[in-house]
């Protein structure tokens, strides 16, 4: 081997912080993109302040699931489409592809398109579409309105016990 390939070889690439710096530029562009082309629809009367003390509401992210008492919500995709609502108006709007599992009957799955504002219900269980978000990761709200509920979060246990 020369001298000038062990050189070479021993030498760090002097491209590669170019390169992580455009990687890096890249990521930032798509974050700002995605921040800007953030849209989001709500139920009426809906409030995240609200939502956010809520027990019975759960946020779930595109391409998830969600449990909730039981029910397990997978949320497929969120986008903007046109829909009929439940009077029978075409609109325009986000909507999200759901699928639900009820828990008495497994072999039961419900494929369902909603938007925001939407009740749903499967077997004893009953939810209201409270927001949906489309971004670089979808997301839906929902607040279950009847069926069991699932058990509070558990508590540490205080210092010293």
């Amino acid at each position: 081997m020369s001298t000038r390939s062990t050189e070479l070889a021993t030498q760090p690439a002097a491209a590669a912080p170019g390169r992580f710096a455009c990687r890096a530029g890249l990521l930032a562009a798509a974050v700002a993109l995605s921040v800007a082309c953030t849209q989001v629809e709500s139920a009426p009367g809906f409030s995240r302040e609200d939502a956010d003390k809520d027990e019975s509401s759960i946020t779930i992210a595109e391409t998830t699931q969600g449990t909730y008492g039981g029910v397990h919500v997978g949320v497929g995709y969120v986008r903007k489409e046109e829909f009929t609502d439940e009077s029978g108006e075409k609109k325009t709007g986000l909507t999200a592809g759901l699928r639900i599992l009820d828990p008495l009957d497994p072999a039961k799955t419900l494929r369902i398109q909603v938007h925001a504002g939407q009740r749903v219900t499967v077997g004893e269980y009953a939810f209201l579409v409270q927001e949906i978000e489309l971004g670089f990761k979808g997301s839906v709200r929902l607040r279950f309105e009847a069926g069991p509920k699932a058990a509070p979060p558990a508590q540490a246990p205080a210092p010293g016990r």
